[in-house]
């Protein structure tokens, strides 16, 4: 995987719109070893979030990778976007 298609899909996942070419809306649940890989990966991703023009994607972002991170200690969370 690319790094620009990385980028692309982060902020599609992190505003809840669809990628180009997909349908599907997204929805599911996270235990606590997918949620503590993705809370790994905001966690790389933090820096350069912080760079986008726009307030209200960095709130998101945030607000996702806290869930995260809650929930990769022994947690869950469902997430729905549509």
């Amino acid at each position: 995987m690319n790094d620009r298609y990385s980028l692309e899909a982060a902020v599609a996942f992190i505003r809840g719109e669809r990628l180009e070419g997909r349908t599907e809306s997204v929805a599911g649940g996270f235990g606590p070893v997918a949620s503590k890989k993705l809370a790994e990966d905001f966690a790389l991703w933090d820096e350069r979030a912080r760079t986008f023009d726009d307030e209200d994607f960095y709130d998101s972002f945030r607000l996702m990778r806290e869930m995260f991170e809650f929930a990769a200690e022994g947690g869950a969370c469902r997430l729905r976007c549509f």
